[in-house]
């Protein structure tokens, strides 16, 4: 009997089958198996919407179709070192990391990978996040800041520059004015008009 804050465990082979398969269906994340040989070997539905390609187009692929041509090479020798030490852990550690849709465009990615164990013939769960999104909002945030930044450099500088600056509007009033706390012709900044 399941109390309040128990988890409930399948309890055949036949429940963990339609448990996994029911996460598989709905997680956002592209999930995929790859065997020792670098084949895919299972791919979700998050897969199939990431990376543009039916799960029967990925089922046996090799896995480096899903990156950009630029890297294949080098990732096969880093997946050949990774399975002869494989542990949990982010891939590309501190790197930029690029996945490749089937329509040939790139996305930054995060990717965990998983060993799955020996009895499963050295095969690695993959779970891949689209991450543009959390990198295109990165950016924003970095622009605002600069340009925040440059901005109260501006202001110091127009501030404490040696000159007045005004700003008119179309009839010719000073609607601003920074730098130099002066008055022209003894009249206070504000009351002139051009």
């Amino acid at each position: 009997m399941k109390t309040e804050n128990q988890a409930v465990f399948p309890e055949s082979q036949t429940d963990h089958e339609v448990l996994l398969r029911a996460v598989l269906g709905v997680s956002t994340q592209a999930i995929l198996c790859v065997n020792a040989g670098g084949q895919i070997t299972l791919a979700n539905v998050g897969a199939e919407r990431i990376f543009g390609y039916s799960q029967e187009e990925l089922s046996g692929a090799p896995v480096q179709m899903l990156l950009p041509e630029r890297f294949r090479e080098r990732h096969a020798q880093q997946m050949a070192a990774y399975l002869g030490k494989p542990v949990n852990r982010p891939m590309g550690q501190g790197l930029p990391l690029v996945g490749r849709r089937k329509d040939g465009s790139e996305f930054p990615a995060d990717i965990l990978l998983q060993v799955m164990g020996e009895e499963n013939g050295g095969s690695v769960a993959v779970f891949v996040t689209d991450i543009t999104q959390a990198e295109s909002l990165r950016k924003l945030q970095e622009l605002q800041a600069q340009r925040r930044g440059g901005e109260e450099q501006l202001k110091q500088f127009l501030e404490h520059a040696p000159v007045g600056i005004a700003i008119c509007d179309a009839v010719s009033a000073i609607e601003f004015v920074l730098g130099a706390r002066v008055s022209i012709g003894g009249r206070p900044v504000g009351a002139i008009a051009l």
